[in-house]
C-alpha cells in the first residue's frame, strides 16, 4: 500500500495513515492555481502530456478485477502573471513548486468518508503567459490500493498545494471526480476463445496493458494476464 505524507508534516516525515489528516487553509482565494480536469489515458502507454488540448474524463472507471487503486492525471493552471525580466535581471517569481495533494474519498450514495489523506507530487507550474494560464500538472492517486471497495460510484475529492518561487504559498479549491467502481464488467472478447477457456487477442492487435481495467474496455487476454490463476474463468464472458 502506498503511503502518505501530510501536509502538516511536509517538512519532517515521508509518511502517514489513511484518515487523520484534514483539509488545510492557504492565505489563498484558491483561483491561482487551480485543477482544470483529469486528462484521458494515452493508448500507447506513453504516459500524459499535460496541455489544454488533451481529451479529458467526465467520470473514471476502476476495475477492481484487474487493478486495486486508480491514479489520474490532473491538468494544472496557474494564474498568476509572469514577473521575470532579463532587461531588467529581474528572477521569475510566479512559478509554482507542487509541493502535495489532499485527498478525500467518499461514498456518492451515502456521503460516508472512507478515506481522507496526502500525498506528495513535484513539478512546475509556469506562469500566465498572456491571458490564458499556464498549464502543467500532476499524477494523484485518487483511490488508494488496500481499500477493497464495494461496487459503485465514488467521489474523489482533491486539491492540489504548492508554493510559488516567491515564497507565497497557494492551494487550489476542491476539485470532485466521480469514479465507478466494478467487477469484471470491464472485460470484453476482442478475439476468440478456446475450449479450454483461454482468451486469444484480435490478431495484429496491440492491447494497452497499461490503462488495462481503468475508464475503458480490457481484452479477455489482457485481463487473464492480470488476474491469479484461480480467477481466470472470471475474464470470460458470463
Amino acid at each position: 500500500m502506498s503511503s502518505f505524507v501530510p501536509r502538516t508534516l511536509l517538512a519532517t516525515t515521508a509518511t502517514a495513515a489513511l484518515g487523520l489528516v484534514g483539509f488545510s487553509g492557504c492565505a489563498d482565494n484558491h483561483s491561482t492555481l487551480f485543477v482544470v480536469g483529469v486528462l484521458a489515458r494515452s493508448d500507447d502507454c506513453s504516459g500524459y502530456i499535460f496541455d489544454p488540448g488533451q481529451p479529458r474524463l467526465g467520470s473514471g472507471l476502476m476495475d477492481k478485477l484487474m487493478v486495486d487503486g486508480y491514479s489520474a492525471g490532473l491538468l494544472l493552471g496557474n494564474q498568476l502573471v509572469a514577473q521575470g525580466n532579463n532587461d531588467q535581471v529581474r528572477t521569475e517569481t510566479s512559478r509554482i513548486a507542487l509541493q502535495g495533494a489532499e485527498v478525500r474519498l467518499t461514498q456518492a450514495e451515502t456521503g460516508a468518508q472512507l478515506a481522507h489523506y496526502t500525498t506528495t507530487i513535484s513539478g512546475t507550474v509556469d506562469p500566465s503567459p498572456s491571458t490564458n494560464p499556464g498549464y502543467f500538472g500532476a499524477v494523484v492517486m485518487m483511490i488508494p490500493a488496500g481499500l477493497d471497495l464495494d461496487p459503485g460510484e465514488y467521489l474523489s475529492s482533491v486539491r492540489v498545494f504548492g508554493e510559488t518561487l516567491g515564497g507565497q504559498d497557494v492551494e487550489s479549491g476542491e476539485f470532485v471526480f466521480p469514479i465507478v467502481v466494478c467487477d469484471g464488467c470491464s472485460v470484453v472478447v476482442g478475439g476468440e476463445v478456446t475450449a479450454s477457456g483461454d482468451c486469444l487477442p484480435p490478431q495484429g492487435a496491440t492491447l494497452d496493458v497499461c490503462a488495462a481495467g481503468l475508464d475503458g474496455p480490457t481484452d479477455c487476454s489482457v485481463c487473464q494476464a492480470m488476474v491469479p490463476p484461480s480467477d481466470r474463468d472470471r475474464c470470460l464472458p458470463q
